[in-house]
């Protein structure tokens, strides 16, 4: 039986990267029987303190804080002769009490489902097909100490104003990031310690940001300016690099995903009318790095990076380390 330790290293692989297409074998069956689908699950649970901070993330709460969090993590992974199937789930969500505000307001807040198939021809080539959906859970409100004069620019560049210590941002899975790829995959590292995958293919992402509201504020002014956000899609060629591996004597897992899609053709939102194909390229860096302190304790570490031109004209950034307890029952291989 496997011990906890190394159940705990299976489901961090899969929960917090979000790569499991990095992981599996395929089975073949014997000479006179066909294969059969080989199936495994794994979930974990996880609760603590976090640290997050946020730099123009729609959807989230700006600034940095204290919260208390946790984050689960459910994943499926079914493998038969070369198919490969892997379907993922992740949540996490922090609360913080602001005292200056006097309100407790939400501080992490993602939510992530993904699915993923793979023909392993052989680890050089490996057509692939997958598709996910990230959105934050719950409504997100920006909350001043103060009274304050907000201004939000429409998508028709018209202005509104109010006045108070709360503006109201984005509804529940709003907004909501669809995406999906098709294309070849090839593995030229794939070990313990460092796996490397690149993706090569077409790509296409749809946003369901209509009517929501993004911070636009410059600062060094008193008032605080917003703008309305759209819905938009777009579809090109689309490049992604994986990487992750395990450091046994460190305890230490590490993923990094980067992407890069270039839109042939995509919305003329109002932030992107000027904008030609390279600049309206989308970009997504996320990275986790998770320490195992103690076989029911680890140090978590996660960073987004996004740049969506057609949402809002900045790099949204999103910073997370969490010290999290994983109680008993938790990182379950079943």
């Amino acid at each position: 039986m496997k011990s906890r330790s190394a159940r705990r290293r299976v489901v961090v692989a899969a929960g917090l990267t979000g790569l499991a297409a990095l992981a599996g074998v395929a089975r073949e069956g014997s000479a006179d029987e066909a294969p059969r689908w080989q199936s495994r699950g794994s979930l974990d649970l996880g609760a603590g303190l976090a640290v997050r901070d946020n730099r123009g993330a729609v959807g989230q709460t700006d600034g940095t804080a204290v919260a208390a969090a946790y984050a689960f993590d459910l994943a499926f992974r079914a493998t038969r002769g070369p198919h490969r199937l892997a379907l993922t789930l992740h949540s996490s969500e922090g609360l913080s009490f602001a005292p200056v505000a006097g309100v407790a307001v939400k501080m992490l807040d993602d939510l992530k489902l993904g699915v993923g198939y793979e023909l392993a021809l052989s680890r050089w080539v490996l057509p692939f097909a997958e598709g996910s959906f990230e959105a934050p859970l719950f409504s997100t409100e920006e909350v001043r100490a103060s009274p304050q004069s907000f201004f939000v620019t429409r998508a028709d560049g018209s202005r509104e104003s109010s006045f108070g210590k709360r503006l109201h941002l984005t509804d529940p899975l709003r907004p909501g990031s669809f995406r999906e790829s098709i294309g070849a995959r090839t593995r030229p590292v794939d070990r313990t310690g460092f796996a490397l995958a690149v993706d090569a293919g077409l790509g296409a992402a749809e946003l369901v940001a209509g009517g929501q509201r993004a911070l636009a504020d410059v600062g060094g002014t008193t008032r605080v300016e917003a703008i309305e956000t759209e819905s938009s899609y777009a579809i090109g060629p689309e490049l992604a690099l994986h990487t992750g591996g395990r450091l046994d004597d460190r305890r230490l897992l590490y993923a990094l995903e980067a992407r890069a899609r270039l839109p042939l053709a995509s919305t003329d939102t109002r932030v992107a009318k000027a904008l030609g194909a390279a600049a309206r390229t989308d970009v997504e860096l996320v990275a986790t790095v998770s320490l195992e302190l103690v076989p029911w304790l680890t140090l978590d570490y996660g960073l987004g990076l996004l740049r969506r031109p057609l949402l809002i004209e900045r790099i949204e950034l999103r910073n997370t380390l969490i010290l999290a307890a994983r109680p008993t029952g938790t990182g379950l291989v079943f």
